[in-house]
């Protein structure tokens, strides 16, 4: 009885680790929250995680401590989207040429020559 026993306890101690799930919240904002300067020139230079997201974007690590933020010389609508980010819970941002725009950011011209990431 003792190895039926131990037996299942072996396999419920598998199943429930197999279905433990990481889940990480994203903040989805338009790129019109960037300026076309920070998007083709600081974007690339990001000194800490952040992808591109295609010709549409970026994914941008927004659980960034406070030391790193001060010493990379960060543009002032990438600081305020980050306090968003992290007063939101969440540890990622997802620049989208087509996410939503909030009133709290401010807001920048994209021309028709612009392009997504630079």
């Amino acid at each position: 009885m003792t190895s039926a026993r131990t037996s299942r306890e072996a396999i419920a101690r598998s199943h429930s680790k197999a279905t433990l799930h990481e889940v990480a919240h994203m903040l989805v904002l338009s790129t019109e929250h960037m300026s076309p300067d920070t998007a083709q020139n600081w974007m690339p230079l990001c000194p800490w995680a952040c992808f591109e997201k295609a010709d549409f974007g970026w994914f941008m690590y927004a659980a960034v401590d406070v030391g790193i933020i001060r010493a990379n010389d960060l543009p002032a609508e990438i600081h305020a989207a980050i306090d968003v980010a992290k007063r939101e819970n969440c540890e990622w941002i997802m620049w989208d040429c087509d996410g939503p725009c909030i009133d709290e950011l401010p807001q920048f011209a994209w021309d028709h020559e612009t392009q997504v990431p630079a």
